[in-house]
């Protein structure tokens, strides 16, 4: 009996730590104006669930501010350089399909594997962000190295993901308080899987450098 009154416990903790963390978001994205604010709060929320996963026990809300002031640019310009290449992608998909040409039976074989690894790199993109300390540019090429390297991985974050958003959908209330965060969980927690193989490989091949 008292091994299950502490489990519920620990249940009723996750779940207030995952709701304040979802109201912060929401918050901050707003202050941010939503454009200004969404990368940033969003790479603050994976700083607190990396926390989390690395069996951490952050302040939530100084670990969440500090995050969002300290790479405030830095990530706006990352988040909207994907975001551009996204709709590069979705643009090039409709000009693509109005030409009249035997290419474009063709296109689907080309383009789906493309979109399909954006999506991945896409996924890794903020856990990559806060787990090593990059430059801007490695950090894109980080995350779509993991994306190539880790299929089984980047899959089994798509199932998380699509089990998450089935409950938000069957629950809607739901969303206002766990929509990003146990996304942000679920992904971080798959993409520390990762990240836990590529260190032991670096271990076993006598090199502690992380990516440059």
């Amino acid at each position: 009996m008292e091994k299950f009154i502490l489990k519920v416990n620990e249940v009723c903790i996750w779940i207030f730590r995952l709701s304040c963390l979802n109201i912060l978001w929401i918050v901050f994205t707003l202050l941010g104006l939503g454009i200004f604010g969404l990368f940033p709060a969003t790479v603050a929320v994976f700083a607190v669930t990396r926390k989390w996963v690395m069996k951490e026990e952050p302040k939530l809300f100084i670990t969440f501010w500090d995050t969002y002031k300290k790479e405030f640019l830095k990530v706006n310009l990352l988040g909207y350089l994907l975001l551009f290449f996204g709709l590069f992608l979705y643009l090039d998909l409709h000009f693509f399909r109005s030409i009249e040409n035997s290419f474009v039976d063709y296109l689907p074989f080309i383009y789906i594997p493309i979109v399909i690894l954006y999506l991945f790199t896409v996924l890794y993109i903020f856990p990559v962000y806060v787990h090593f300390e990059l430059k801007f540019i490695h950090i894109i090429k980080n995350a779509f190295l993991f994306a190539i390297s880790s299929p089984i991985i980047s899959i089994l974050m798509v199932i998380g993901i699509s089990l998450v958003y089935l409950i938000l959908y069957m629950v809607p209330i739901f969303i206002i308080f766990f929509s990003v965060s146990l996304v942000s969980f679920v992904i971080m927690w798959c993409a520390n899987l990762a990240f836990l193989r590529y260190h032991l490989a670096q271990q076993k091949m006598g090199n502690n450098e992380t990516f440059n």
